[in-house]
């Protein structure tokens, strides 16, 4: 659209409301569909490169809706080596640690990793106050770092 000079614009203060899947099968489809999109838009390509009608912002935000597919599978594949590696060799690794030392070297990880689900957590806790949605109950807010995970096992079917 922005390649045929029509206005696209952001709204930040916009909300649709919509019902959420339940069913993974079917967030796998939909998700899935997303990506076919984005890797379907790769065609344009050469022209958004060779555009003198898009400002250097819009391409960046195009290029990076273009990588997220080629960076997610790039993602999925490092944990797959990763994972893969720590699993065969793991006396390698982890043998001549000691037992606090290993313990330490795993918490961190735990906290690491925990992070970054919290700080969605609290964005997504903003979000649904800024829009005047209920509050999640203290047990819903203290598992929502582990539905995100839920969420990143099933998205990594997407690709």
């Amino acid at each position: 659209m922005m390649l045929k000079k029509l206005h696209v614009d952001y709204m930040t203060d916009t909300y649709v409301y919509q019902e959420a899947l339940t069913s993974p099968k079917r967030f796998v489809r939909q998700r899935s569909r997303w990506v076919q999109g984005d890797l379907n838009c790769l065609k344009y390509l050469p022209e958004i490169i060779k555009s003198r009608i898009l400002s250097r912002t819009q391409k960046l935000g195009i290029y990076y809706f273009l990588l997220q597919p080629w960076l997610d599978f790039l993602a999925d594949v490092a944990i797959i080596i990763l994972t893969t590696i720590a699993l065969t060799h793991w006396h390698n690794l982890y043998g001549h640690l000691t037992l606090l030392t290993f313990s330490l070297v795993m918490a961190g990880l735990v906290v690491f990793s925990l992070f970054w689900r919290i700080i969605f957590g609290i964005f997504y806790y903003r979000d649904l106050a800024h829009y005047h949605e209920p509050p999640l109950k203290k047990h819903q807010l203290a598992l929502l770092p582990l539905g995100i995970s839920y969420m990143y096992v099933i998205l990594f079917l997407v690709l």
